[in-house]
């Protein structure tokens, strides 16, 4: 949500290629209690849409490590050493899903959210929206058999 409060600022350190860094929180349906105003899942989104700007969200110390080396380095082998085109992929996300989409290919699957949130208590909202570890699992394996059946 506070993105938009600096939009400008982003937009023209993307495209005057200036290497900034800008660190947000507070996006998520785990504020589920907090309703569909502090669950701005579609800044997100709307953030990578920018030509030249990255955008991570770490889920935990490794993924936040490994974000900000990407901030420092960002190379073309190694997002083709993290994420090889032919290995099936899933992302999953608590926001719109449409980006992953490019790094998953047509052989992979998004699990994301493609409207705004609700209010109710996190747990409930992940479930609402179909972010569970069950159909996480389930999509993993759905993909893999997928891949398995086309080498």
């Amino acid at each position: 949500m506070c993105s938009d409060y600096s939009r400008n600022a982003i937009r023209m350190a993307a495209l005057m290629k200036l290497r900034v860094i800008h660190v947000f929180t507070h996006d998520s349906i785990g504020l589920g209690e907090d309703g569909p105003t502090y669950q701005s899942v579609e800044h997100i989104p709307s953030l990578r849409i920018i030509p030249g700007l990255d955008v991570w969200r770490p889920a935990d110390g490794l993924e936040t490590a490994v974000a900000w080396a990407s901030a420092i380095t960002r190379s073309a082998a190694y997002q083709e050493q993290l994420l090889p085109i032919a290995l099936p992929a899933v992302a999953i996300e608590a926001a719109q899903p449409d980006f992953w989409r490019k790094y998953v290919g047509r052989t992979g699957a998004v699990l994301g959210m493609a409207g705004f949130g609700e209010s109710a208590p996190a747990k409930d909202l992940y479930a609402h929206f179909g972010l569970t570890v069950e159909r996480l699992v389930d999509t993993v394996q759905a993909v893999t058999i997928g891949a398995l059946r086309h080498a």
